[in-house]
């Protein structure tokens, strides 16, 4: 079982594609859970050592294309970081999450009391700034989603945030100069869920692969 935010469990594999340089590669996971254990997050970090050299040549559509996914929403800011994690939470079907995230990110942030529950808030909030990402270090360390993607503020430079799809359910896809990120993020956790993380797993791995 998913431990609770405060002491998120992270799960470190390696995998060995054969390479020319027969040398392992690796990517990261993590699952999260609020304090009530009733919304829940996954997230998938991708180092840059396995990463395709030009990425930072590519726009956010391209990138999702490349991995098999369909971009929804891109975002222009990381002040939509939060936006976009509350409406994963708010909703599993991926029309919804786009207009959800286009009627939130109407309002300041100071504004997104008493629009959504509070636990909501707060989780979305702890999602985007609290240290619950896995990257390679020795040992391995934790990062929070907005220090990974900081660029300024604004997308670009090799930064780029979208709202995609895969296989009908929503998730944030961030990519910097430092790696890419794929977050799944649920009311609660469950089987579908599971399932989700298994297929993007699958897909990371194949994108892997690519390189």
């Amino acid at each position: 079982m998913p431990t609770m935010l405060s002491k998120p469990q992270t799960e470190t594999r390696e995998q060995s594609f054969g390479t020319a340089s027969a040398e392992p590669v690796r990517y990261f996971e993590a699952t999260v859970l609020d304090t009530s254990g009733k919304y829940s997050a996954h997230l998938f970090a991708i180092p840059p050592n396995c990463l395709p050299r030009n990425r930072s040549a590519l726009n956010v559509q391209e990138i999702a294309d490349s991995m098999g996914l369909t971009l929804l929403q891109p975002l222009k800011s990381l002040i939509s970081l939060p936006y976009a994690l509350t409406a994963l939470l708010l909703s599993a079907d991926s029309e919804q999450v786009v207009r959800d995230f286009a009627n939130l990110s109407e309002y300041p942030p100071e504004k997104l009391v008493g629009l959504v529950e509070k636990p909501i808030e707060l989780f979305a909030q702890q999602i985007a700034f609290g240290k619950i990402v896995p990257l390679e270090a020795s040992p391995l360390d934790l990062h929070s989603l907005a220090s990974l993607a900081s660029g300024g503020g604004a997308v670009g430079s090799g930064l780029v945030i979208g709202i995609a799809v895969a296989a009908g359910h929503p998730l944030l896809l961030v990519t910097a100069p430092v790696g890419i990120v794929l977050v799944v993020a649920a009311p609660q956790w469950g089987k579908k869920v599971g399932k989700i993380g298994e297929l993007l797993l699958d897909k990371v791995i194949d994108w892997i692969k690519k390189k």
